[in-house]
């Protein structure tokens, strides 16, 4: 039984230019819908009218060929990495670039692992046969000399390893689950979130010894629940660090560990990022929206929501800032990948992926690739978690493009 309704709307999307997508699967379906009985026809015809497009017979005709065009048409990732060639096999929590496009991805299946994307390798992969995490793992940061690997795991550690040896060198015990992990631009120290509470540790390497420095308490006693730090990011220079804690962002002035100040957005927020600019920070938030704010005014200066619709459905899970300080790029639960200037409010891509579901996609430090984290929504068999490398100018260069 056809869901005429559905259709409908994937169709007005299609003919709209607003779906980017269009799989093997749809193609299929849409032509048993040419071949389909009159009754469907004219219920179809209706909900189309319902929508202000014209009659159905034009419509499932155009929307066919330009679907056979994208298939044709689609632009493949420079590097893929899934479980058929040693990747993740649970979901990725995590992914982000270091220098010398260096890539670092967090798994629930216990391990992290590092990729050479300028030789298209997998470097490293951290597991607890070489001394990681002992369950999943949350969070995993790659140093600004891209020596080292930062992770933290459910199992209340942080863990310290040399990429070039492969080995962890420091294990740092914590009393609670440390989510987020974030160098700092110089190198010189490791933010760590934990609840309520931001982390600061210097490393001897050569000793294998750790520095555990002044912490910045962000708790709030007016609040009846502990709130885990989801994400951290420096400002370009240092100076500060932001913290998303639950539905506030903590702006911490690093020299004092006191909060310098706190903005708040309209809902919990999954990631954070730093413009290059200095001015702005970008939060995904949990309702949907991908918003960006001014951090000397605490005005919001773009909002985006991801689908046409508040919904924790369309919770919005990473943003990346490009090099330029005006490019965005975002994704949501639901498969949406969007890249704007928040600057102008311009969407300059907006790509609909409602096979996959996306973990993150972020920036490299140059601009010229962006890396993705997804996992086919749609299968029944395991969870196939991939991370997909993609050139920015063969996005831009395209106007649709498909996972496949």
């Amino acid at each position: 039984m056809l869901n005429l309704k559905l259709i409908a709307f994937d169709l007005a999307a299609i003919i709209a230019k607003e779906e980017d997508y269009f799989g093997e699967e749809l193609l299929q379906r849409y032509a048993r819908l040419d071949r389909s009985s009159g009754s469907e026809v004219t219920a179809l015809a209706d909900y189309l009218r319902e929508l202000g497009l014209p009659v159905a017979k034009p419509i499932i005709t155009k929307a066919i060929e330009e679907g056979k065009k994208i298939t044709k048409e689609r632009v493949s990732p420079i590097y893929l990495l899934d479980k058929t060639n040693n990747g993740h096999i649970d979901d990725i929590n995590s992914i982000s670039f270091g220098p010398n496009n260096l890539i670092a991805t967090a798994s629930s299946d216990g391990t992290a692992k590092v990729i050479d994307l300028l030789n298209q390798q997998l470097l490293f992969t951290l597991d607890l046969a070489s001394g990681g995490h002992m369950g999943k793992v949350l969070s995993a940061a790659i140093s600004p000399d891209g020596k080292h690997l930062a992770t933290s795991g459910e199992d209340k550690t942080v863990i310290i390893s040399d990429i070039v040896s492969k080995e962890a060198l420091i294990v740092v015990n914590c009393s609670k689950i440390i989510s987020s992990l974030a160098w700092s631009p110089d190198g010189s120290m490791l933010a760590c979130g934990e609840v309520d509470r931001v982390k600061f540790y210097k490393f001897d390497y050569a000793q294998r010894e750790k520095e555990e420095l002044r912490d910045a308490s962000l708790f709030d006693s007016s609040s009846r629940t502990e709130s885990p730090i989801k994400s951290l990011a420096w400002l370009p220079n240092g100076r500060w660090l932001a913290a998303a804690r639950g539905s506030n962002i903590d702006i911490i002035d690093v020299a004092r560990r006191g909060i310098f100040k706190t903005v708040w957005p309209d809902s919990l927020v999954n990631q954070l990022a730093w413009c290059p600019k200095g001015s702005f920070i970008a939060a995904a938030e949990k309702r949907g929206v991908t918003s960006v704010i001014n951090v000397q005014t605490g005005e919001e200066v773009y909002s985006k929501t991801s689908d046409r619709i508040l919904s924790e459905s369309y919770s919005v899970l990473n943003v990346s800032f490009h090099p330029d300080g005006e490019l965005i790029v975002s994704s949501n639960r639901v498969g949406r990948l969007r890249i704007a200037n928040f600057m102008t409010k311009e969407e300059i891509i907006s790509l609909g992926q409602n096979t996959f579901e996306y973990v993150g996609s972020v920036w490299s430090p140059d601009g010229q690739f962006i890396a993705t984290v997804g996992f086919p929504s749609t299968r029944i068999d395991a969870i196939n978690p991939s991370v997909r490398i993609f050139r920015f100018e063969d996005i831009l260069n395209r106007a649709s493009w498909s996972w496949e």
